[in-house]
């Protein structure tokens, strides 16, 4: 799971949650801390939430557009030469990956796949 996905499940819980706190107060508990946990991810840059690890094989997605954001980098025009081709990960830093490019550009989870 990417950072957006765990965040889109602990939602989806926290909804459920919420919707259950008439039937026993202890439900609002789960949904406060739920709530806690979703900032907290919010406002991480923790590798661990990353779907790459260092010296995983992967290929910049094709559909990228020049000036769109992804997971909060943008794809700029420079980075266009990369689209549909493979790297390894080099470096994983709190704004994204690096990989073994001929110039250096963070990366994000969105922008990339796995390699086949």
């Amino acid at each position: 799971m990417n950072k957006r996905e765990i965040i889109e499940q602990l939602e989806s819980t926290r909804a459920h949650c919420k919707s259950m706190i008439k039937s026993d107060e202890l439900w609002k508990l789960d949904a406060e801390a739920l709530d806690y946990a979703v900032n907290a991810i919010n406002d991480c840059k923790c590798s661990f939430l990353h779907r790459f690890n260092t010296n995983n094989r992967v290929k910049v997605k094709e559909d990228l557009k020049t000036g769109e954001w992804y997971d909060g980098l943008i794809f700029n025009s420079s980075m266009e030469e990369y689209k549909g081709k493979e790297f390894n990960v080099e470096a994983i830093s709190a704004e994204g990956y690096i990989l073994n490019t001929r110039r250096f550009y963070f990366f994000s989870d969105e922008m990339l796949e796995r390699a086949e």
